[in-house]
């Protein structure tokens, strides 16, 4: 997994109306696979 980009949005937006942080992250490995299919370590 590879972050591609960070961006903080702060103030009011559509995602909420307090702060956060938006983030690109190319998968790689993990694109074809359902989060209920990882391991829980």
């Amino acid at each position: 997994m590879e972050i591609r980009e960070i961006q903080t949005i702060e103030g009011a937006n559509v995602y909420s109306h307090r702060p956060i942080i938006s983030a690109i992250v190319y998968l790689q490995e993990w694109t074809e696979r359902f989060t209920n299919e990882l391991d829980n370590h």
